[in-house]
């Protein structure tokens, strides 16, 4: 069973924030509890306060975004 979580960011993510044992949220605590759950390996589900478009993940720090599909080779 997958725990999971719901955050709700009403900023950016600090550039300094990343999961890890000790993270630092860059002043967000928001952004704290979230980099801490990831490194937990909870599902995490963030819905930003902030102004985005439908379908825009760009303002997710790179270690929330999903890992790209690679096709592998067979040669």
């Amino acid at each position: 069973m997958t725990e999971e979580g719901y955050a709700f960011p009403n900023k950016l993510c600090p550039s300094e924030c990343k999961p890890c044992k000790s993270p630092d949220g860059g002043g967000s605590g928001t952004w704290l509890t979230i980099a801490y759950a990831k490194y937990r390996g909870l599902q995490i589900y963030v819905f930003p306060l902030f102004k985005t478009q439908f379908g825009d993940t760009s303002w997710l720090p790179d270690w929330m975004k999903e890992p790209e599909a690679e096709q592998l080779s067979l040669f």
